[in-house]
C-alpha cells in the first residue's frame, strides 16, 4: 500500500490530513473523508488481523466509555458488536494462549487497557 494514501481523494489543497497510520501488524488502513471535503483521515480498521481486531475492540470500548453524546453511543455500539463477531471469528483457529499472547502484545503498544476475561469469554475463548 502507498504512503501516499490521500492522493486521488479530491481533497482542496489546504485540506487537512490526519495520519493515525495503518495496522503495525498487517498493514490495513482506512480513510475517512469528511463531508465537506476539507479533511481525511487514515487509521488503522477496527476489523484486519487478529492484533487489529483486539486493538480495534479496545478503541471502541474506550469510546463507549466517554462518550456522553446517545447517537455516537450507538454508533459505537454497532461498531463494537461487528468487531465482536470479527474477532469471534479470528480467534476461533487459534489457541487460548495465542488470544492472550496478542492481546498483551496489543496493551503494549497501545496502552489500551481492557478487561481481555469478559471480552474473550463473551465470544467463549475464555473458557
Amino acid at each position: 500500500m502507498s504512503d501516499r494514501w490521500h492522493d486521488g481523494l479530491g481533497l482542496a489543497e489546504d485540506a487537512i490530513l490526519i495520519d493515525l497510520g495503518a495496522c503495525p501488524w498487517c498493514g490495513e488502513y482506512v480513510v475517512e473523508v469528511a463531508r465537506n471535503g476539507r479533511a481525511a483521515g487514515r487509521k488503522p480498521p477496527d476489523r484486519c488481523c487478529l492484533r487489529g481486531t483486539l486493538a480495534g475492540v479496545a478503541r471502541i470500548r474506550a469510546g463507549i466509555e466517554t462518550t456522553r453524546n446517545p447517537e455516537e453511543r450507538r454508533g459505537l455500539e454497532m461498531a463494537l458488536s461487528e468487531a465482536m463477531r470479527h474477532l469471534a471469528g479470528a480467534v476461533g483457529a487459534v489457541s487460548r494462549e495465542q488470544v492472550v499472547s496478542a492481546a498483551r502484545e496489543v496493551e503494549g503498544r497501545y496502552a489500551l487497557r481492557a478487561d481481555w476475561t469478559a471480552i474473550l469469554a463473551s465470544i467463549g475463548k475464555w473458557r
